[in-house]
């Protein structure tokens, strides 16, 4: 009982935004906080009170999935600590940590408050980065996981395979839609004009 009323007060809103770019993981750094989806920061922010893990946050290239996990990894870093992944960097380190008779970070992963794993699905699938996502959904069984990615809930089960499916969709879907954050600037004529470059 004691952890649920623990999980219901690590990330406070007073958290958000409030220096968070200062504790983002690399690359995250340069991130602007008025794009941030406010609808999406409470939805997610609901979804881990009620501790419904893992938390799939999906939708096309671009529209902030990334940025909405690193929101709630600043949120948990500071009490409970957390460890944000890049997907592809993982898998590498894994199979390098096995090659040399190691077992990774896959202990660290199990003990911290929150892993995100960011862009599942990023490269081609196949059985060695089956087995390593298949190992780190059933080491954070019912801890907090969230993990994004552009592939759509019911690919999952064909980008990767019917195990890996069924733990993730054991969880909560967060769909991102809208539009591709990165190109907001097409829309605004003074960035247009600063950007497009036509040399005749």
């Amino acid at each position: 009982m004691q952890q649920a009323t623990k999980s219901a007060t690590i990330w406070q809103k007073q958290e958000l935004p409030d220096g968070w770019k200062r504790r983002a993981p690399a690359g995250f750094e340069s991130l602007d906080d008025a794009k941030i989806n406010q609808e999406a920061i409470d939805e997610l922010r609901r979804l881990v009170r009620e501790r419904l893990f893992p938390i799939f946050v999906h939708g096309a290239t671009g529209r902030g999935k990334s940025f909405l996990a690193v929101r709630a990894f600043v949120g948990f870093q500071s009490r409970d600590g957390a460890t944000f992944l890049r997907y592809g960097d993982f898998v590498e380190e894994t199979i390098r940590a096995s090659k040399n008779g190691q077992i990774g970070s896959f202990p660290a992963i199990r003990d911290t408050g929150l892993v995100v794993l960011d862009e599942i699905g990023s490269g081609i699938a196949n059985e060695w980065k089956n087995e390593i996502l298949l190992k780190l959904l059933d080491v954070r069984r019912d801890r907090p996981l969230i993990i994004t990615s552009n592939v759509k809930p019911s690919e999952l089960a064909q980008v990767f395979d019917a195990r890996i499916a069924s733990r993730i969709l054991a969880g909560s879907l967060l769909e991102l839609g809208g539009d591709d954050l990165r190109r907001e600037w097409i829309n605004d004529p003074a960035e247009r004009a600063r950007r497009v470059v036509k040399i005749v």
